[in-house]
């Protein structure tokens, strides 16, 4: 019978609820009674309470004995509500969910603080919780304690697909509990994809910066030539007078000077065999006018 009791010198006050309770078939001490002095976990049990929908507890048990016999039972229990609490202060993405299940796949705790965990004075199954994504996810797993699901992919109640992994929780003599993460696939590939999209948008950014220094140097490198394919154009059609600019590395500026020698000599060439040729015409234009003075000197005798 449940009183509210403020202090304990005062009279109780009129009974709050009452419910059956036999300590013997409390989980609590059966479960100390079964691990004996070493002591254990208990199972997951709903709390002796009159509330239509109980809270779940727990907790590590063990019994207290001495050459006579059993002492006493000693149990440090707590409700899983508080963890609900921290869960649903960890974010997981944006639409991710959380729960923690036992070896049993009854509903420890879960990102969801108000979910319903009991009913009826019983524990409920992670299958039976009111929670489409959950209870989807639970329906997945394997029913074997020993066999644990690692990641996985399932279809969610409105058709999306969700990435999951489940794992136990491996506290060191911590109880038999799992953790189970899921999180919708589009949601985590979108991570994937600012990655991708950002990784190309870099890629793009360095074949234009490649891009532009191979312009650049190839600008370097060609002017040069250019210019000298100029010159000697210049050059090929006559014009001696063209000159070679020395620009651009060592080599473009060796050549440019043999370039520039080459022509320097071609014109000297050139200019001598002008020179000649018009000495060549003075002097036959010389023959020529005393051939004719000799021919009209010749016409004269013979007259």
């Amino acid at each position: 019978i449940e009183h509210r009791l403020d202090r304990f010198d005062r009279p109780m006050s009129p009974p709050m609820g009452e419910m059956p309770y036999d300590p013997a078939k409390r989980p609590w001490i059966q479960a100390a009674i079964a691990a004996g002095e070493q002591g254990g976990w208990s199972p997951l049990y709903t709390w002796a309470t009159s509330d239509e929908n109980p809270p779940v507890g727990s907790g590590f048990t063990r019994e207290l004995r001495d050459d006579e016999g059993r002492l006493a039972i000693v149990d440090i229990g707590f409700t899983t509500s508080d963890i609900s609490e921290q869960m649903a202060r960890i974010q997981l993405g944006r639409k991710g969910r959380s729960m923690i299940i036992d070896a049993a796949g009854s509903i420890v705790a879960s990102d969801d603080p108000a979910l319903l965990k009991s009913l009826d004075g019983r524990v409920l199954s992670a299958r039976e919780i009111d929670d489409p994504i959950l209870r989807r996810i639970a329906d997945v797993l394997p029913s074997d304690p020993d066999e644990h699901a690692g990641v996985f992919r399932l279809r969610g109640p409105e058709g999306d697909w969700w990435e999951a992994e489940e794992e136990p929780l491996a506290m060191n003599g911590g109880p038999p509990w799992r953790l189970v993460l899921a999180i919708p696939e589009e949601e985590l590939l979108s991570g994937v994809t600012t990655v991708r999209n950002r990784m190309l948008l870099a890629g793009l950014l360095i074949l234009a910066s490649c891009g532009l220094v191979g312009y650049a140097i190839a600008r370097t490198i060609v002017r040069p030539i250019l210019a000298l394919r100029g010159t000697a154009a210049a050059i090929a059609g006559g014009d001696l007078d063209a000159r070679f600019s020395p620009s651009g590395g060592r080599e473009f500026t060796d050549l440019s000077h043999d370039l520039a020698s080459m022509t320097s000599g071609l014109r000297e060439r050139f200019e001598m065999r002008n020179a000649l040729e018009v000495a060549i015409d003075r002097k036959s234009t010389r023959l020529n006018s005393s051939h004719t003075v000799i021919s009209y000197a010749v016409f004269c005798l013979k007259k």
